[in-house]
C-alpha cells in the first residue's frame, strides 16, 4: 500500500480573509482544525510519511502539522517553496527530496475516499499520474478531462491555459478534486519545461509534457465525498454535511446502491427497434423519468449498462457512441436530472459475416448481456449492494442480466403503459 501523502499547505488563502484572522487550514470545523481531517483520514489507510509543501511565514501551520502528526505517529518532513509557484511549482521545486510515489491531497478538502482502491487502480492502468474526478456541475471554472467509452483520458481541460474549447462534452466532463497519486518520474520529465508564468499549474504540465511525448495520465472515477471548503459559504455548507454524516455513506468501504439501466428502449427511446448510431436519434423516453428522479434523489447511482453490437459490427465508432452518450447527459442537464455516473459497454458480438465487421471484436464474451461483465467490471471499484440495487429494461436479456446478478429487475413496460 502508498504509505507517502504530500500536502500543499503554503496557498494565500484569500477567500476565507473576511472569514477569519487565522489561517485557513487551522480554522476549525465543527470543533476540529480544518487541516485534522485530512491527516486523520491519511492515517486511517496506513500513510506514515507527509510532506507538507510550506513557504516563509507558515511557521503557526507547520507546528500544528508537527503536533498532529506526532500525535498519529507519522512521519512529517517539512518542505520550502521560496516563492509561490501555483499548484505545481513547489511540488517540482522539491522533485530531489521526494520519493519514488506518493500522494498529493489538498488539505483545505473535506473528503471520505477508500485510498486502497485508488491506489489498486493507478498500479494497475500503469501511469505517471491518476487524477481523482467526479462528476463537475460548472466545468467553466474547473480543470476537467473527458474519458473515452473506455475509461481512458481522452482530453484533459484546463482552467488556466485554456488551450482547448469544451465543445459537445460539457455535461459529460469529470472535474478534477485536488487528490491524485504521482511517480516522481512525471516529476523529472517535467522539470525542463517552460512555463507561460511564475504559476505553475499541474494540468498545464501535463499538455506541456504531451507535447513532447505520450504521457500516460489516467483518471479514477469516484463518487465519494469530496468537497473544497475554500469559501465560506463552502466551510459552512460542509459543517452541515459532516454533522448530518452524509459525508459517510458515499465512501467505497461501504456497499453502494445502484440504479442498473439498459440504454436503447429503456432511458432513450427506440421506437424503431434499431441500432440508435447518431446523437441526432437520442430522446429521453419520458415514460421512465419520474422513476429515475426517485431513485437517484434517494442516493442510487446511475449506470447504463448496454450492449452495442454494432461497435462490432463496423457501423458504430467509439467517437459517435461517445457523442451519443453526451447527447444523453445534455438531455438530463436540461430536465435537472442527475446525470448518469458511468455507462459500460459491451462492444462485442459472438457471430461472424458482417460486411464491414471488426474481427478482434467477434466472439462471445463475458460482457454481453445476460452475462454479468459489466456487473463485474463495477463492483471491481466498489461493493454493490444488491439488496437494494435494482435493474431496470426492455428485454429477456436485461432480465436475464439481473437475475444473473441477484438484482430486482423492473420491466420498462410497466411504466411506459401507464
Amino acid at each position: 500500500m502508498l504509505n507517502t501523502a504530500l500536502l500543499p499547505v503554503g496557498g494565500k488563502g484569500t477567500r476565507m480573509r473576511g472569514f477569519s484572522k487565522i489561517p485557513k487550514l487551522l480554522i476549525k470545523l465543527n470543533g476540529k482544525p480544518l487541516i485534522d481531517y485530512t491527516f486523520e483520514k491519511l492515517a486511517k489507510y496506513g500513510i506514515k510519511q507527509i510532506f507538507i509543501i510550506s513557504n516563509e511565514g507558515n511557521k503557526e501551520i507547520e507546528n500544528h502539522c508537527l503536533k498532529v502528526c506526532s500525535k498519529l505517529n507519522i512521519k512529517l518532513n517539512v518542505l520550502t517553496e521560496v516563492k509561490l509557484k501555483g499548484n505545481f511549482g513547489g511540488i517540482l521545486e522539491n522533485t530531489i527530496n521526494l520519493p519514488e510515489e506518493f500522494i498529493v491531497v489538498y488539505p483545505d478538502l473535506i473528503w471520505d475516499c477508500n485510498l486502497e482502491k485508488i491506489y489498486h487502480q493507478h498500479l494497475k492502468s500503469q501511469s505517471l499520474v491518476t487524477l481523482v474526478v467526479r462528476r463537475t456541475e460548472h466545468p467553466e471554472d474547473s480543470d476537467t478531462v473527458k474519458l473515452c467509452p473506455l475509461f481512458n483520458v481522452k482530453t484533459l481541460f484546463s482552467k488556466v491555459t485554456r488551450s482547448k474549447n469544451i465543445t459537445y462534452e460539457k455535461n459529460d466532463l469529470f472535474g478534477a478534486t485536488g487528490i491524485y497519486i504521482m511517480n516522481k518520474k512525471y516529476l523529472l520529465n517535467s522539470m525542463n519545461l517552460k512555463f507561460d508564468s511564475d504559476e505553475i499549474d499541474l494540468f498545464e504540465s501535463i499538455e506541456k509534457n504531451q507535447e513532447k511525448s505520450i504521457v500516460n495520465i489516467s483518471g479514477y472515477v469516484t463518487s465519494e465525498y469530496i468537497r473544497d471548503c475554500g469559501t465560506p459559504e463552502r466551510f459552512k455548507k460542509v459543517s452541515n454535511e459532516i454533522i448530518s454524516k452524509k459525508i459517510y455513506s458515499r465512501n467505497y468501504e461501504r456497499a453502494q446502491k445502484i440504479l442498473f439501466l439498459d440504454r436503447d428502449g429503456t432511458l432513450i427511446r427506440n421506437d424503431k427497434k434499431i441500432y440508435i448510431t447518431s446523437p441526432e436519434e437520442v430522446f429521453l423516453n419520458e415514460a421512465i423519468l419520474d422513476i429515475y428522479k426517485k431513485y437517484t434523489s434517494e442516493g442510487f447511482l446511475p449506470v447504463v449498462v448496454t450492449n452495442q453490437p454494432q461497435i462490432a459490427h463496423g457501423k458504430l465508432s467509439l467517437n459517435t457512441l461517445d457523442r451519443i452518450h453526451c447527447k444523453i447527459q445534455d438531455l438530463l442537464t436540461a430536465r435537472n436530472l442527475e446525470k448518469i455516473f458511468q455507462f459500460l459497454i459491451c462492444p462485442h458480438h459472438p457471430h461472424a459475416g458482417y460486411k464491414e465487421e471488426i474481427p478482434f471484436l467477434k466472439f462471445t464474451c463475458e460482457c454481453r448481456k445476460p452475462e454479468i461483465g459489466m456487473f463485474n467490471f463495477l463492483e471491481k471499484k466498489f461493493t454493490i449492494d444488491r439488496d437494494q440495487s435494482l435493474m431496470i429494461g426492455d428485454s429477456k436479456a436485461d432480465e436475464g442480466f439481473a437475475n444473473n446478478c441477484g438484482l430486482r429487475y423492473l420491466d420498462v413496460k410497466i411504466f411506459n403503459n401507464k
